[in-house]
């Protein structure tokens, strides 16, 4: 038998003495005597252990699947850091598509027609006849136009309302109220009131055949009014807007 193991026994059986008595009891121990002999006997076996020549050490194999364990929890910190700015990247590209595509989105959405069609009145067509400068400020022989402010100029746009029908057609703008603004060179005017055929507000049956010629008057600085090519003319009647064909 090795030596080792009859150390081991003799040891054992030297505890079984202590631990019993000749008719008497065994004698109840303590927690903290138990781990004194406990520890006592470990320490015996350890000094005549000729195998375990480096005495208690740590089984390396648990330092590894530590470090192992935290580097793939440190992983999966940095995998959970990326990710949300990831999304957030992806995030913004989104809205700056939307925003790019409501930027593309078309502005104006007035649309294009022509005077007679907006205005609606049977077999009555409106023509236009040009835009001028007023020689003077006397628009009829009752009717005199106020000074425009000073470095301004007065620019008159007329139509032509024709009646093409066989009977008499009544024209009446005050049921329309329209509403013009024209645009010169960059600026842009509303529409003033004169009191003698005003488009505005013109009153009155055309015969069959007929012709009426209505003006608006308009008020831009000389330099815009030094050049009537680049006139246009918006009208709005009951809230919906129409860039003239003039």
């Amino acid at each position: 038998m090795p030596r080792s193991a009859k150390v081991t026994y003799g040891m054992i059986g030297l505890c079984a003495l202590l631990l019993t008595g000749c008719g008497e009891k065994l004698k109840s121990l303590t927690t903290e005597e138990e781990d004194i002999i406990a520890m006592y006997a470990a320490k015996v076996v350890e000094k005549h252990n000729v195998h375990l020549g480096q005495g208690v050490i740590r089984y390396r194999g648990n330092l590894d699947d530590e470090e192992d364990t935290q580097e793939e929890e440190s992983e999966d910190v940095e995998a959970e850091e990326e990710e949300p700015l990831e999304d957030e990247a992806q995030t913004g590209q989104s809205t700056s598509g939307e925003t790019a595509s409501l930027e593309e989105e078309p502005q104006d959405t007035v649309q294009e027609a022509t005077l007679t069609d907006v205005l609606g009145f049977d077999g009555v067509d409106f023509v236009f006849e040009g835009v001028s400068i007023p020689e003077s400020l006397r628009l009829s022989d009752y009717y005199t136009l106020p000074d425009p402010q000073p470095g301004n100029q007065y620019v008159i746009a007329a139509f032509d309302a024709t009646n093409r029908l066989q009977n008499a057609q009544t024209v009446s703008m005050m049921e329309l109220s329209p509403r013009f603004t024209a645009t010169l060179n960059g600026e842009t005017s509303n529409a003033g009131m004169v009191l003698d055929q005003d488009l505005m507000t013109y009153e009155g049956t055309i015969d069959p055949g007929a012709s009426e010629r209505l003006i608006l008057l308009f008020e831009f600085s000389e330099n815009a009014a030094a050049n009537l090519s680049d006139f246009g003319l918006t009208v709005d009647v009951n809230g919906t807007k129409s860039r003239l064909i003039l």
